[in-house]
């Protein structure tokens, strides 16, 4: 009996010791092999298993193996992956970078990073350095020629002029087909606000000044990343903002434990490059008699030669006015932190004069971010951006003051240099043309912008697969403005002479919220899925006012107390956007994935209560160098494709008919309008309200394919797409006599067909060197395919 209870004692020794030996518990420490910083958010996964774990704020993970043999998968976006044998109890593993994964790995929409292999759509990729170094104060004319398909157009060459970006050609007739811009996650208003008079009776932007687009409030220096998303199927979360595609930039944010400081500087020099040719030899005049005479009686130069005028001499106008313009960009940061909080404080500072006289930009900006994990499983952050932006701007356009239209027609034989007259009223070389420098420094726009953009977030991970994201977000600003036109200029407007003076205040206001639950997870040995689900909210109010006086009583005093005729006018827009979202992606093996996208929207422009409207969205990518054994030199093979379907909706405030201020103009003098002698009133606008307006749908039918060779030393990207548009929105004419004009009506239809092409190299790359070379051709065919009945033109604005 004894012996027994001996044996028995000692098989459950034995079988303990086999339970211990097919079940162990293993602790690490992850750290980068090049700054020995632990690292965070690394996957250890028991490979052939679904037993896996992450490690946590201070770089240390903790995983049960079961049975013998097994290896750990060390895995991280950005590091090489590693496999070890899971042989010990401590396993200590040191991360080194994997430079090509860090190109493999883009911010999409709203602020999520993926694999870029995973993605069935054609994204392009610009680093903040690329934007640094264009030396363009405006983040959008600072991707120009950075990627094919993209479209980039300054407007004026001026200090604070506007900036339009088009992706892949119009997708509409209204002129904007504009992405929308992102800044860490929030939809950046990047609009080109024109004051403008309620009774104003002619095209805004055929006169006046050129006006900044905002997102010239952005420091340049404060991007760490740019993702180009070209087209609806990218860009499907952001729903109907983005059927023209999306601009995601993300923000440089504090580095680890560690500390630094940054200063950058740069000089910019800005020259004209090509003028119209102008004629020195004949002075001002005409025929008189059949014989040319010299003076001021006409704007023409058909006089004698200059050279046989007694103290008339020839002038090089265009050298007597344009200057040499500087650009002074100067920008530092300080970062730092711990394990646990990092910190970003940076500054800038831009000040620009331009080519024309007395024109300028200057702009300051402040920025701060902030992330801290509060627990092991709660981290909280934000940034905030103060911005300040002051210009002095250009007269330009159809414009009795404008510069190009008084410069190019001002006579040799007249010397602008000698613009004004001992009365401070203007020396002119014909009676409505004013002086271009008389009007570069008397006829002044001025503006300020003040602007604040900022957000917070909340980031909770209960499990090891499942991460809670809640982040909320605001746009702020106020721009004021005022136009003087001095007492004796003909740019007012009712090219009297008599002095004008206009100001106006616009305030934006944008509040965005989202939340997003994520969840990632690897289901089986073969198949994983990362999945979102999210709601978003969005709220916008714009409010602008305008005020004029006309008939200045004391010349240089622009107050609206010294004017004789007074205007203004009210103006008030708000929108209300609600989504509930959907993003699922399913991978095999990690080659093969499949996304399925889904917003449903609900949209406070189509009504008070809000139309719901679903957009889909579906893609592939096959990554078939992971499926076949191919040789070294072909590093890396992708096919992908997608379709989305998205939408656009109309401004608000067009499904009813509203009453207005009445406007009467023949289209050539401003006409009349209320108030008129004392007496104010209103009327039905003549435009009719459509009840039963939908959005302008927007389908995207794209595929292509991915290659790099030779250790990724050669990439091709390749994509053709193929959209529609149709329900497009056109002021449709109908008959006067029914008391309305026109009504917003979805009446066209047009199509994009194009191709894109890239091609990049590194015929260098060594350890202190590299020569990166990138080629990009696109074509773009669009065509409208359709329009309704009785439409044969229309009004279509840029």
């Amino acid at each position: 009996m004894k012996k027994k209870n001996v044996l028995i004692v000692f098989m459950l020794i034995l079988l303990q010791g086999a339970v211990f030996a097919q079940s162990r518990v293993i602790k690490g420490t992850v750290k980068d092999s090049k700054t020995n910083e632990t690292l965070p958010g690394v996957t250890v996964l028991v490979e052939g298993t679904t037993n896996a774990t992450v490690t946590d704020v201070k770089g240390m993970y903790t995983i049960t193996v079961e049975g013998e043999g097994k290896k750990l998968l060390i895995s991280s976006v950005g590091y090489i992956t590693q496999v070890v044998p899971a042989d010990k109890e401590a396993i200590d593993v040191s991360f080194v970078m994997n430079t090509t994964m860090l190109k493999e790995t883009v911010v999409t929409a709203l602020g999520v990073s993926k694999e870029k292999k995973s993605l069935g759509y054609s994204v392009s990729e610009v680093s903040g350095d690329d934007v640094r170094k264009s030396g363009e104060s405006n983040i959008i004319e600072a991707l120009a020629a950075k990627a094919p398909g993209i479209e980039v157009v300054g407007s004026g060459g001026t200090p604070g002029a506007s900036t339009k970006i088009t992706l892949r050609g119009p997708t509409d007739f209204s002129g904007a087909n504009q992405p929308i811009i992102v800044i860490d996650g929030v939809i950046m208003d990047n609009s080109t606000n024109t004051p403008q008079a309620g009774d104003q009776p002619f095209n805004v932007n055929l006169a006046g000044i050129n006006e900044s687009n905002r997102a010239l409030d952005i420091n340049p220096d404060d991007i760490e990343s740019v993702s180009i998303l070209k087209g609806p199927a990218a860009a499907a979360l952001y729903g109907s903002e983005a059927s023209n595609g999306a601009i995601v930039y993300t923000t440089k944010r504090g580095k680890g434990k560690s500390f630094g400081a940054t200063f950058n500087t740069s000089v910019g020099i800005d020259k004209v490059s090509n003028l119209p040719a102008l004629q020195t030899t004949y002075a001002q005049g005409g025929l008189q008699g059949g014989v040319p005479k010299y003076g001021s009686f006409t704007s023409n130069s058909w006089g004698p030669a200059i050279s046989s005028l007694p103290g008339v001499s020839s002038h090089d106008v265009y050298k007597d006015f344009f200057k040499t313009g500087y650009t002074y960009n100067n920008s530092v940061a300080v970062y730092g932190g711990n394990e646990n909080s990092s910190l970003r404080l940076s500054a800038g500072n831009t000040s620009q004069t331009g080519i024309v006289p007395n024109s300028s930009l200057k702009r300051s900006t402040v920025r701060l971010t902030d992330d801290t994990k509060i627990t092991d499983k709660i981290t909280a952050g934000g940034s905030i951006d103060y911005t300040n932006t002051a210009g002095v701007r250009v007269q330009n356009g159809s414009n009795l003051a404008g510069t190009m239209l008084t410069l190019t027609r001002t006579p040799a034989s007249f010397d602008i240099t000698n613009f004004m007259n001992p009365d401070g009223t203007q020396r002119q070389y014909y009676a409505i043309y004013d002086n271009p420098l008389y009007s570069a420094y008397e006829n002044q726009y001025k503006d300020e912008t003040n602007r604040m953009v900022g957000n917070v977030f909340l980031d909770y991970k209960p499990l090891e697969f499942l991460d809670i994201n809640w982040k909320v977000g605001t746009d702020m600003y106020n721009t004021m403005a005022e136009q003087d036109y001095a007492i004796s200029s003909y740019g007012n407007d009712n090219s009297d002479g008599l002095g004008q003076i206009n100001k106006s205040s616009l305030a934006f206001r944008r509040i965005n919220s989202d939340l997003l639950v994520k969840y990632n997870k690897q289901l089986s040995k073969d198949f994983g899925l990362d999945a979102l689900l999210g709601y978003n909210f969005r709220y916008d109010q714009t409010q602008s006012i305008f005020a004029r006086g006309r008939t200045l009583t004391v010349p240089g005093y622009y107050n609206l107390n010294n004017a004789a005729e007074l205007y203004s006018s009210d103006n008030e827009v708000y929108q209300k956007i609600n989504a509930a979202l959907i993003d699922a992606t399913l991978n095999y093996k990690r080659m093969l994935y499949l996304n399925l996208t889904g917003r449903n929207e609900w949209n406070s422009a189509f009504g008070k209560n809000g139309k719901s409207f679903f957009y889909p969205k579906a893609d592939l990518s096959w990554v078939f160098t992971e499926a076949f054994k191919l040789p070294k030199w072909f590093s890396f093979g992708k096919i992908r494709a997608a379709y989305a379907n998205t939408g656009i909706a109309p401004n608000p405030y067009t499904d009813r008919t509203y009453y207005a201020v009445p406007l009467f103009t023949d289209g050539y003098s401003n006409g009349n309008t209320l108030p008129y002698l004392g007496q104010a009133g209103l009327g039905q606008s003549t435009l009719l309200g459509n009840p039963d307006i939908k959005p302008e749908r927007v389908s995207d039918l794209e595929g292509g394919f991915n290659l790099s060779f030779f250790n990724n030393r050669v990439t091709v990207d390749f994509t053709y797409y193929s959209e529609e548009s149709k329900d497009l929105l056109i002021n449709e004419p109908i008959p006067a006599s029914s008391g309305y004009t026109s009504q917003l009506s979805n009446a066209g239809k047009m199509t994009n067909k194009g191709i894109e092409l890239s091609v990049g190299g590194d015929p260098i790359k060594t350890k202190n060197f590299d020569w990166n070379i990138n080629v990009g051709w696109s074509q773009n065919k669009n065509t409208v395919t359709f329009l309704a009945n009785g439409i044969n033109q229309f009004t279509y604005e840029v």
